[in-house]
């Protein structure tokens, strides 16, 4: 991409409503993130109903916010009370909490900030150069190659995203399976509506992520009763990084950004694989590896600009191919089709002017989160004090507002109800959600993509291995769905020979 066409994406970013959008959303995000249990994939599905009334480029920039934001939100009740506020901040925990107990928790804090918005900033700079090229080489594909592409992706995400290999295969099926009801997208027929007229148009994603995500916590946090106490936010001093910190820092900072930004382009790897990644690389490379774990601000430094930069590398996917790099962009492709927008290479020719300004709302957003996050890291801290017995109605209010607002229909609060309640009973399961967001939006694009494919190739199902992008595919399908398998095979081994040497 060129100068001229990020200066301009910039310039588009300031504009009053689009700069608004982005601010709210950060600090939404932020504030979100900071609260464990929350974070961006709820603040998002939130955001939809009121995404929907506005231009897509506030919408996106709004979301992108909100995405970063959230992303290094977690970082703060990581430090503070050892609760990460999302799962790619757990790695944060290992030594922030250790510096919060010395006295140093605006030290870690502003490490986190500083960390994050270098590392975010890395990530879509990255992204800004990287996903044009893929979307030419995708340019290409037919219908045969995005049906192997969203298998590909199906197959990642199901094997990545759970604990369970099994789980996570069953979560990816569900999604699938709604994926399906509604009209035939080629013959029209009617499929899996039970004589309901409010499936016959299929069931619409924005109350389906409300209920999977927003009312399944209030559901899971009430049947929990939160009888426990919350803790105070300590005194926050010291936030400004010192020179000598930063330089300490900064060679961690960019290997961990690297780390990130290549994990995130993985589709369902993520930023908490990349903290964690980050993390053991900085360990590895340390000239004090004794002092991780105890209290270290490299220990702080690497994961949040890995999780952070992996923000980025997970957009580029989503931008080039249409397909998600993570649960988060999964709902944000979603909203892309709310908005009449199909990501892929076709977006970067006929809404170039929109992809520009997502690239610059995106800097933009990576920029602002240093002062933002420096500025408001006490205010943000108080958050975490909320009862949940006040926030959780609030959030219910609006799943059932916003659920109803986007068609004006009390079938889809019912919807939003009933995925409350799966999502409340996967989580129950232990079965992950992730993997049905991503079978749901990646469902129809399979199905669609393998029924005109096969109208491209008269009905031979051999002659999709004669193109050479799908047959690559497919067989990194095949790869990523055994994998795990071997894996969790191998750990059992050595788990049942180290309880033989035991018994010996």
């Amino acid at each position: 991409m060129q100068l001229s066409a990020i200066l301009t994406g910039l310039g588009a970013a300031f504009y009053p409503i689009n700069f608004l959008a982005m601010l709210i959303g950060l600090i939404g995000g932020i504030t979100l993130g900071a609260i464990p249990g929350l974070g961006a994939a709820l603040g998002i599905t939130l955001l939809l109903p009121l995404t929907y009334s506005l231009g897509p480029i506030p919408a996106f920039i709004m979301m992108g916010g909100m995405y970063a934001g959230a992303q290094y939100g977690g970082s703060i009740s990581a430090i503070l009370l050892k609760m990460p506020g999302t799962a790619a901040a757990a790695a944060t925990t290992f030594d922030g909490h250790p510096l919060a107990r010395k006295g140093m928790a605006g030290q870690a804090i502003g490490m986190a900030t500083l960390g994050s918005s270098l590392g975010g900033l890395f990530g879509v700079i990255v992204m800004i150069f990287l996903a044009p090229q893929l979307a030419r080489l995708a340019l290409r594909f037919g219908p045969p190659e995005y049906f192997a592409l969203a298998m590909f992706g199906l197959s990642i995400v199901g094997a990545l995203t759970a604990k369970s290999v099994v789980k996570g295969i069953i979560s990816v099926a569900l999604g699938l399976f709604f994926a399906t009801v509604g009209l035939d997208p080629i013959s029209g027929v009617p499929r899996y509506i039970f004589g309901i007229y409010g499936l016959m148009d299929g069931i619409h994603f924005v109350p389906l992520m409300i209920g999977l995500f927003a009312m399944a916590e209030v559901i899971s946090r009430a049947a929990e009763g939160h009888q426990a106490e919350h803790k105070q936010a300590e005194v926050i001093t010291n936030l400004i990084p010192k020179l000598e910190d930063i330089k300490a820092c900064g060679i961690t900072i960019l290997r961990s950004a690297l780390i990130g930004t290549g994990i995130g382009i993985l589709p369902g790897a993520g930023g908490t694989i990349a903290s964690f990644l980050a993390y053991s690389d900085a360990l590895r490379n340390s000239k004090e590896p004794e002092k991780f774990g105890q209290g270290c601000l490299e220990g702080v430094a690497a994961p949040e600009s890995a999780n952070n930069a992996a923000c980025g590398g997970a957009m580029v996917p989503l931008l080039s191919l249409g397909i998600p790099g993570s649960s988060v962009t999964a709902i944000m492709l979603g909203a892309f089709i709310l908005h009449g927008l199909h990501p892929g290479p076709m977006l970067f020719t006929q809404q170039q002017h929109f992809v520009n300004a997502i690239f610059g709302g995106l800097v933009l957003t990576n920029i602002a989160m240093l002062p933002v996050g420096l500025l408001g890291a006490r205010i943000f801290s108080k958050v975490m004090d909320v009862p949940y017995y006040i926030l959780g109605p609030i959030i219910s209010i609006f799943a059932v507002v916003g659920s109803y607002s986007i068609r004006n229909s009390y079938f889809d609060v019912w919807v939003m109800l009933i995925f409350g309640v799966l999502g409340f009973i996967m989580n129950s399961l232990s079965i992950p959600t992730s993997p049905m967001v991503l079978g749901v939006v990646l469902g129809t694009m399979a199905e669609t993509s393998l029924r005109r494919g096969m109208l491209v190739v008269g009905g031979n199902a051999i002659a999709f291995l004669t193109r050479p992008v799908v047959a690559v595919l497919l067989l990194l399908t095949v790869f990523s769905f055994v994998s795990p398998f071997f894996r969790t095979k191998k750990v059992l081994r050595k788990q049942i020979n180290a309880e033989g040497v035991e018994e010996s």
